[in-house]
């Protein structure tokens, strides 16, 4: 059997493999117009063509040669940080493919690269999406345990973050801490794979390599691992419409609703528990979060320029301004 193998907003595939078929799909922009990409992002391709097809992506006249294909038409996909940027809301219209990929008996894998925080995915990637906290860093711990170890490992010289998720390596289990990839040195997770449905989601740190040949050889890499790992090529043919709600069990919708819940749950929970450690705005988020939780009426205002956290309780209404300590709090900080 073939393995498909989609691979967006890349310049120049790996070479291919006799039991492979590659598709690449480029970014491109219209003649003449400059495009700001930012630092160690690639800018995109002029297009050599006279005429374009009409669409709303190209008002700002960047978007992808070809049109993106079916997602869920290929075993693995693996979408560039500059797809990411400048493509996102091509991504969104995909967003039912991506779902068809996790979905797919085959197992399919999506690999995506951490470019910012949780705004650039969340409206196309299958849940579930994580609670990332913007910053940036060059501090990298790699999981020897994880299966793309030896990978990562090899071409780490090439890797930072741009953004970590909002939990610490310590508090997963055995068998959840083998999930992520790598963490920062304070132990948060910066790079980690998810299983969705009965695929899974890769989440790269953020990748910078030298030269378009460098990006390749990793990427033909990373294709072979994750090749090895799925065992894909040991599975019978199943046609992707195998996926299509038409051919599902009427018991597969009950089993995603109860898995979605549990995952809303576990979200809930790490975003209750991340005030113990976030700081400025994101910490009385979290506390605002957490009175809900509670069962209390309140509502964050600190965006508004106001005080933090305003409660608004039929017997009570009251005002709330948090402060993110590394020790205790002192009866000083009330008032």
């Amino acid at each position: 059997m073939n393995i498909r193998i989609l691979l967006v907003g890349f310049e120049n595939p790996p070479e291919t493999k006799h039991n492979e078929i590659i598709n690449v799909i480029k970014i491109r922009k219209r003649k003449g117009l400059n495009v700001y990409a930012g630092e160690n992002f690639r800018i995109p391709v002029e297009d050599s063509a006279k005429f374009y097809s009409s669409g709303p992506t190209l008002i700002k006249g960047v978007y992808f040669r070809p049109d993106l294909p079916t997602i869920y038409d290929y075993h693995i996909v693996v979408v560039s940080k500059e797809a990411i940027l400048f493509l996102k809301e091509e991504l969104q219209k995909k967003k039912g493919d991506f779902l068809y990929l996790m979905m797919a008996s085959f197992g399919g894998t999506l690999v995506v690269p951490i470019i910012d925080e949780t705004n650039g995915y969340k409206n196309w990637i299958p849940a579930p999406y994580p609670l990332l906290t913007k910053a940036e860093g060059e501090s990298i711990i790699w999981n020897e345990k994880h299966w793309m170890y030896s990978v990562m490992k090899k071409y780490e010289r090439d890797f930072t973050w741009r953004a970590h998720h909002d939990a610490y390596v310590k508090e997963y289990d055995e068998t959840e801490g083998e999930s992520y990839i790598a963490t920062n040195i304070a132990g948060n997770p910066i790079s980690f794979e998810w299983g969705s449905r009965n695929g899974r989601i890769v989440y790269l740190p953020f990748y910078n390599f030298a030269t378009e040949q460098e990006e390749t050889t990793f990427l033909r890499e990373l294709l072979n691992k994750i090749e090895e790992h799925s065992g894909i090529t040991q599975q019978e043919p199943i046609p992707f419409w195998a996926s299509k709600p038409d051919y599902r069990f009427g018991i597969e919708d009950s089993i995603d609703k109860q898995v979605q819940t549990l995952i809303d749950k576990s979200r809930n929970l790490n975003h209750v528990k991340s005030i113990l450690w976030l700081g400025g705005t994101q910490l009385a988020d979290s506390i605002a979060f957490t009175m809900k939780v509670l069962g209390i009426n309140c509502e964050m205002t600190e965006n508004e320029g106001k005080h933090d956290i305003e409660i608004k309780e039929t017997e009570l209404h009251a005002v709330v301004e948090v402060k993110g300590l590394s020790t205790y709090a002192d009866v000083k900080d009330l008032r």
